[in-house]
């Protein structure tokens, strides 16, 4: 007996954080990565995490992402913490 497989409509490809999804992981990120007392600012971490999504998504060189997110090199950073 042949078993139909059933059709399943795919999910949409995410490139950015949704306003739910970030309101969920941003109090996450402040807990578990705290900015530090000294040094420089932080880049947006909205930005980081939609630029590591990007990256994980599209593959291929840390400096090769488009300005929009922020410094390849932050962004990185970011993605290693």
């Amino acid at each position: 007996m042949a078993r139909r497989k059933r059709k399943v409509k795919p999910l949409p490809t995410i490139w950015e954080v949704s306003d739910e999804q970030w309101s969920i992981i941003q109090p996450l990120l402040d807990e578990r990565d705290p900015p530090s007392w000294t040094g420089r600012n932080r880049i947006d971490p909205r930005a980081a995490l939609n630029g590591i999504i990007y990256q994980m998504r599209r593959g291929g060189q840390w400096n090769h992402l488009p300005p929009s997110f922020g410094d390849d090199s932050s962004v990185h950073r970011t993605f290693q913490r």
